[in-house]
């Protein structure tokens, strides 16, 4: 953002921030600071697929422009439930049965491990950013904060070529230890 400070050669900056809804808080208050007081030369194009996960602030700012249907919401808020009831019913589950979910969910193919992984993580990333902005206690911020680590190491593992099936039951037997 720093580059908008400049004033330009020619004509305005563009300045487009993709899922801005996963900005920390510290980098969502930055940005705060420049939409306070924009340059006149800059446009600002903030993407968020949740805009309940930006500052209030930011939004009050903003000039909102909704580009998801309806169904498009929906589809994405059951996928999101479902997610939640799926990690609910394995977190609670003993270490056996977890190995059995391991085995049953790890692909066959590297690719589609890394999918899987990057979806779980985007899910417990809007979990946790949704867990500081809502009054949820350490307790539950602090768990959904080492599930994301575990599966994120799990990702780099996936990434690294390990095997598929050592990296998933890897991730699901330290899911006992939160």
């Amino acid at each position: 953002i720093k580059f908008l400070s400049r004033k330009p050669f020619a004509s305005s900056f563009v300045a487009i921030i993709i899922n801005a809804n996963y900005l920390t808080y510290e980098a969502q208050n930055a940005l705060l600071k420049t939409l306070e007081e924009p340059p006149k030369f800059a446009k600002i194009f903030l993407h968020s697929d949740n805009k309940e996960l930006l500052l209030p602030t930011i939004i009050s700012r903003a000039f909102i422009i909704n580009l998801n249907s309806e169904k498009i919401q929906a589809q994405k808020e059951n996928n999101k439930e479902d997610l939640g009831k799926f990690w609910q019913e394995t977190l609670s589950q003993s270490l056996g049965k977890r190995l059995e979910i391991s085995t049953s969910i790890t692909p066959k193919e590297r690719q589609d491990a890394l999918l899987w992984l990057k979806s779980q993580i985007i899910f417990f990333r809007e979990e946790l950013l949704a867990a500081y902005f809502k009054t949820q206690t350490d307790t539950s911020r602090i768990s959904i904060f080492h599930t994301l680590q575990k599966l994120t190491k799990t990702y780099k593992y996936v990434k690294s070529n390990l095997s598929l099936k050592l990296a998933f039951d890897h991730l699901f037997i330290n899911l006992l230890n939160q």
